[in-house]
């Protein structure tokens, strides 16, 4: 059958069950197929088509009003429809597609050459695009892959939890340096992340509650046989505080795995009142300056000057080469050892040994309950209780007679069985 332009009236609708078009198929007016429609060469609706039943095109198809496909649909050249698209089975395009109108795909989408939306796409099915795509208008698709995923498919499997996603990024073999490029031209907006979380399992919102994680980050790798996470860091509804419109108490954790573990454990807290929680030691190698109060549960190690402006608990050994200057109250439950000068400008309570290899300043109260060792002059610019031995290698400023070099014994002034044992 040859080309059929005067079997349709440019105002007349054509329904018919079968339609098979040897050559070039013009249709003026509305089309409407109950069953197959098959056109070796060009077609072209200049108003609607609907097709129930499957749809090959040997050539360029041109849709002028809106398309609906109920089937499958397979087309040898171009595809161009000007009007709404639903297309309600796979749908393979070997060349360019070209959609100016809304898209319904409601299963697979195969196109090997250009995709063009002008509008808006709403694919239910796996979409296969083996060139550049374009969306003008709004995309949707129930699961989306960018690059190739290998064996994996849209998700991976981390130590026996496989994490399916509705959108990923995948690349073998390096091509591209980066994955996922977030790029803003703009004068008041920076890149931005957005992780939202609702407590609810539909489209209606539930307020969050305290203690639930918000946001995270996992880092996997490949471990011989499968991949097992190395760190995380997640932001939480801190476990304290009030969850409301005008309150949002966070939290963040940083967790890594130890050596010989297969779980990341945390290892930095900070909560909704900024303190931070280092659940290891703490090594810095240049000044450290703590303004607010310091809680060190284990060993803090910092070689460079130590300033703390605020209260200090440390818990664990306090170790500091350059000088320290407590301003606040300073509670320390077991060993201070400072190389270089300390000042405790506050109230000083050392329940383990202070020991200090140079000037020690104490210009407010000091109660030690163990041994003060110090190997440099010592300055008590206020009362000092000494519930243990203490021991200087030189006299103190405070100039001592020879007899109380050796033993100091004044219960009744408020010093209970002290020792002073002097080495100069």
């Amino acid at each position: 059958m040859g080309m059929l332009t005067s079997m349709l009236s440019p105002s007349n609708s054509s329904s018919v069950d079968n339609l098979t078009v040897s050559g070039v198929a013009v249709f003026k007016g509305t089309v409407t197929m109950q069953d197959t429609l098959t056109v070796s060469g060009a077609a072209t609706f200049s108003t609607t088509i609907s097709v129930g039943g499957a749809a090959t095109f040997g050539d360029t198809v041109t849709v002028s009003g809106a398309a609906t496909f109920k089937d499958a649909v397979s087309i040898s050249g171009n595809l161009t429809v000007a009007g709404t698209s639903t297309l309600s089975g796979a749908v393979v395009a070997n060349t360019t597609l070209n959609v100016q109108g809304a898209t319904t795909l409601d299963d697979a989408l195969t196109v090997s050459g250009a995709a063009v939306f002008s509008t808006t796409v709403d694919v239910d099915g796996a979409a296969t695009f083996n060139d550049a795509i374009s969306v003008s208008g709004t995309a949707t698709v129930a699961k989306l892959i960018a690059g190739d995923p290998g064996t994996e498919g849209s998700g991976i499997n981390v130590n026996g939890t496989t994490y399916e996603a509705s959108a990923k990024v995948s690349d073998l073999g390096g091509t591209n340096l980066a994955q996922f490029i977030l790029h803003r031209h703009s004068s008041t907006i920076q890149s931005l992340i957005v992780g939202a979380r609702s407590n609810s399992d539909d489209d209606t919102h539930g307020t969050v509650t305290n203690g639930m994680n918000l946001y995270s980050n996992y880092a996997a790798g490949w471990t011989g046989s499968h991949y097992d996470l190395f760190g995380e860091w997640v932001f939480s509804v801190d476990d304290t505080g009030t969850v409301s419109g005008t309150s949002s108490p966070g939290k963040w954790e940083l967790k890594v795995t130890a050596d010989g573990a297969q779980s990341p454990t945390v290892a930095l807290t900070v909560n909704n009142d900024k303190k931070a929680t280092f659940a290891g030691a703490l090594l810095a190698e240049d000044t450290v300056t703590i303004s607010g109060a310091a809680v060190l549960k284990t060993t803090l190690n910092v070689e460079g000057a130590t300033s703390l402006s605020g209260n200090a608990v440390a818990k664990g050994t306090l170790l500091v080469e350059g000088a320290t200057t407590l301003s606040g109250a300073a509670t320390l439950k077991t060993t201070l050892n400072v190389e270089g000068a300390t000042s405790l400008s506050g109230n000083a309570v050392v329940k383990g040994t202070l020991l200090a290899e140079s000037t020690a300043t104490i210009s407010g109260i000091a109660v030690f309950k163990t041994g003060l060792l110090n190997e440099g002059p010592s300055t008590l610019s206020g009362t000092a209780v000494f519930k243990n031995v203490v021991t200087l290698n030189a006299d103190p400023t405070a100039s001592l007679g020879a007899a109380t070099k050796q033993y100091v014994d004044n219960a009744g002034g408020g010093f209970t069985r002290t020792y002073l044992l002097m080495g100069g």
